[in-house]
C-alpha cells in the first residue's frame, strides 16, 4: 500500500493504493476539528508509524513520520490562530472599557467644570455687589 500525500494549509489529501489495486484519493480538512481529535489523529499515526517500521515496510513508516510532521504542524497554527483571536478579543474589550472610562471622565470632568464656572460667576457677582 503506498501513499502519497500533499499538504495544503489544512488539508492533507493522501492518494493510496487500495487492496483490489485501484487508485484512492482521500482529503481530510483538519481546520474544522478539534485539537483533541487531531492530538488522538497523531497518536494513531505515531502508533502506525512504530507498527509499519517494525513489519519493515520503511516507506509507509516515512509517510506516517512526515503526516505527524504536518498534523503538528496544523495543531501549532490552530494553538496560534487561537491565541490570536484571544488577543484581538481582549484588545476590543481593553479599548471598548478605556473608552467608556474617557467618556465617564470626561463628562464628570465638564460637569465640575461648569459647577466651579458657577461658583466663580457667583462670587464675582457677589464682588460686583459690594
Amino acid at each position: 500500500m503506498m501513499k502519497k500525500e500533499t499538504k495544503n494549509d489544512e488539508r492533507i489529501k493522501t492518494d493510496y493504493l487500495s487492496t483490489s489495486g485501484s487508485l484512492v484519493s482521500k482529503t481530510i480538512d483538519f481546520s474544522k476539528i478539534s485539537k483533541k481529535k487531531i492530538e488522538k489523529y497523531i497518536e494513531l499515526m505515531k502508533d502506525h508509524q512504530k507498527n509499519c517500521a517494525n513489519a519493515g515496510n520503511f516507506i509507509e513508516a516515512e509517510l506516517a513520520k512526515q503526516r505527524v510532521i504536518q498534523l503538528q504542524k496544523i495543531q501549532e497554527k490552530k494553538v496560534y490562530n487561537e491565541a490570536l483571536k484571544r488577543q484581538s478579543v481582549d484588545k476590543k474589550n481593553f479599548n471598548s472599557l478605556k473608552d467608556k472610562e474617557l467618556r465617564e471622565y470626561t463628562k464628570e470632568f465638564n460637569n465640575k467644570y461648569v459647577e466651579e464656572i458657577s461658583k466663580l460667576e457667583d462670587m464675582l457677582d457677589a464682588l460686583k455687589k459690594s
